[in-house]
């Protein structure tokens, strides 16, 4: 009889897509790569309708800078330091609607980025388990 329960084997799941998620950073060239995904990333969220009044008051330099060393650390980078991303994100009032297109300009940024297939799956899996962090409408 095996102990291997529903439970481990998801908890393995988890643990196999953590290892390849930190690996994408080396992959796709490191901090150079990130940077261009992350500044063509906001072009598309600051050029939406429904998404760029979120950014009116933005130091927009400022959050790439912050997104480029988040996002970096996130794939395998540098460290970053722990960011709260329910607390940086809450007086924005994001509804679930716009972070889902958010969601979805990162796809296409990394599928303009000549990203593979199975990385921006794991990319956009990782971003969506973030939703309840982010979204607090």
């Amino acid at each position: 009889m095996s102990h291997f329960t529903k439970f481990d084997a998801l908890k393995w799941n988890q643990i196999q897509s953590n290892q390849m998620i930190t690996e994408i950073y080396e992959k796709y060239g490191g901090g150079p790569t990130i940077e261009k995904v992350v500044n063509l990333f906001y072009e598309k969220v600051l050029s939406d309708d429904d998404l760029k009044n979120y950014f009116s008051t933005t130091d927009i330099k400022k959050l790439v800078s912050h997104q480029i060393n988040f996002i970096s650390s996130v794939l395998g980078g540098p460290e970053d330091e722990d960011t709260d991303l329910e607390k940086a994100h809450k007086h924005f009032k994001i509804s679930k609607v716009d972070f889902l297109k958010v969601v979805t300009h990162l796809e296409n940024t990394l599928n303009e980025m000549s990203v593979e297939k199975n990385d921006v799956k794991l990319i956009k899996d990782t971003v969506l388990t973030l939703e309840d962090k982010i979204v607090s409408e």
